[in-house]
């Protein structure tokens, strides 16, 4: 029914937003096949004025593509490896999420965040994000996060006929492109 597409990310390392080498043929095709089209963006901000950098640079992406879907935030933590926002304290990070939602709601876009369970009740105080969607990553039969979640990302191993590599599944209890 969708597809959520990686428009980019700030490398971890280097700070250097990039946009994703597929994403243009990923929105394309997808587009093409009549398939709804959410995007996300993989944040390594460490400030605000990053943040609403990186909510400038989709937004400036997505000028004039069809966007049904969510544009969301995704700052996972850097497992194996020390990141850039290994430093970041919960009140930082909050600060960081909600401009980068409000940037890009700004410029006309559902915001979401994503994220696990231990992510986004350890890492970020969700009483200061209440009113912005939730796409919340749990593989399993039934998830356990206590709180309200619009998408659920409920495999990170499925198969899909012409695509080579394993996919995530999500589902959607919103239909964004009804709205």
């Amino acid at each position: 029914d969708f597809v959520m597409i990686r428009l980019g990310s700030r490398g971890y390392d280097s700070g250097v937003v990039e946009l994703d080498d597929n994403f243009e043929a990923n929105l394309t095709n997808a587009l093409a096949a009549g398939i709804d089209v959410g995007i996300y963006f993989h944040s390594q901000a460490v400030t605000v004025e990053e943040a609403a950098e990186e909510g400038a640079y989709v937004a400036a992406q997505l000028v004039g593509k069809e966007i049904a879907y969510p544009v969301v935030f995704e700052m996972e933590e850097i497992i194996n490896d020390s990141a850039r926002t290994d430093h970041l304290n919960q009140n930082s990070r909050t600060d960081i999420v909600k401009t980068f939602l409000s940037t890009v709601q700004a410029a006309g876009y559902t915001p979401m965040i994503y994220g696990n369970k231990q992510w986004l009740i350890e890492q970020i105080e969700l009483d200061e994000l209440v009113g912005y969607d939730v796409w919340l990553a749990q593989p399993g039969d039934l998830p356990d996060y206590p709180y309200g979640f619009q998408m659920w990302q409920y495999a990170m191993d499925g198969k899909i006929n012409g695509i080579a590599d394993r996919v995530d599944f999500t589902i959607s209890f919103v239909d964004y492109a009804a709205r």
